[in-house]
């Protein structure tokens, strides 16, 4: 997840993005390939104040969006920093709030790549009961990482969410 970090605007194709920011690629950053680069979104999940609070919403001012059906995504796992980021294997669990205030849980496993070797993001099917969704998080519940690498710089590339959305009244 290297690249030049921006935090993604409120609206981004219809939803509120949290402690998100955008990653474009760049020619020495090919250990995590985008899904339609060049640019995914990342969100560091250990080692830092903002750990465990990425949010995906609908609800952010001059939000047009009432809920989403969720569909899938692509995802995986990397410890950024340094000149490249180095791509681990995980196991992301997603949860979402419904409007109902109901939450569901899924999870998805990214197997342990070859070391430095190009890795396409895996594209993870969402369960049909992730429907009228207000909120997303995301959040790794295991992790493969090599000896002698730290925790710290742990962080989820998430790329080509797709969803319905539907209108508020």
């Amino acid at each position: 997840m290297q690249g030049t970090p921006m935090p993604v605007p409120d609206g981004y194709f219809g939803l509120g993005y949290r402690n998100w920011a955008i990653v474009t690629d760049e020619p020495a950053d090919q250990t995590l390939v985008s899904g339609s680069s060049p640019n995914r979104i990342g969100a560091s999940v250990f080692g830092t104040a903002l750990e465990g609070s990425n949010l995906i919403t609908t609800e952010y001012p001059g939000s047009l969006v009432s809920s989403v059906t969720l569909k899938s995504f692509r995802y995986g796992c990397v410890i950024a920093g340094g000149a490249v980021g180095i791509v681990i294997g995980c196991t992301i669990e997603v949860t979402v709030i419904k409007l109902d205030g109901t939450s569901v849980s899924q999870s998805f496993d990214f197997p342990a790549p070859l070391p430095l070797t190009p890795v396409e993001m895996k594209l993870g099917t969402i369960n049909p009961s992730f429907t009228g969704v207000k909120e997303i998080r995301m959040k790794i519940t295991n992790s493969m990482i090599p000896a002698g690498l730290s925790e710290v710089g742990l962080a989820i590339g998430v790329d080509d969410l797709t969803y319905e959305s539907f209108p508020r009244p």
